[in-house]
This record gives C-alpha cells, structure tokens and sequence, in this order.
C-alpha cells in the first residue's frame, strides 16, 4: 500500500506540542507548517 497507494483525497497532519492536529490539503502546506512549528517551537 506504501509503495502504490489508493487514488484520493488524502490529508497531511501532525500534532504539536499543546495537542493541536495541524491537517493540510497538500504536502507543500504541510512542509511550510512544520517549518513554521519547528521555528516557533511548538514542535
């Protein structure tokens, strides 16, 4: 399944440290988001 997932619509997501899910549409936004926790120190 890892190597030749289904077609869809999937999410991106991870949790930071005051036990908030961060979901995107895109793995962009989700590279952009971690970028920005990691910098913040949510992570």
């Amino acid at each position: 399944a890892a190597l030749n997932p289904a077609s869809g619509d999937w999410k991106f997501f991870f949790a930071v440290t005051n036990g908030e899910t961060i979901f995107n549409d895109t793995y962009q936004g989700h590279l952009n988001d971690l970028a920005a926790a990691r910098k913040s120190g949510a992570l």
